[in-house]
């Protein structure tokens, strides 16, 4: 989970992609406060960061 966290921070997407499937095999069936609720959390908020990024410019 670290990793992930730390990827989204970084904003690579990409690491993040990768690092989810290993997430869901450690909790195949995520809820709220999860790492994976979390990892699904995280991945929804950049997703409208972007799009709010390039909306401004």
């Amino acid at each position: 989970m670290v990793a992930f966290r730390q990827a989204c921070a970084e904003d690579r997407l990409d690491v993040a992609d990768h690092l989810l499937p290993a997430l869901e095999l450690l909790d195949d069936q995520p809820e709220p406060g999860s790492p994976v609720g979390e990892a699904y959390s995280r991945i929804v908020q950049v997703s409208k960061d972007r799009r709010r990024l390039k909306q401004s410019t």
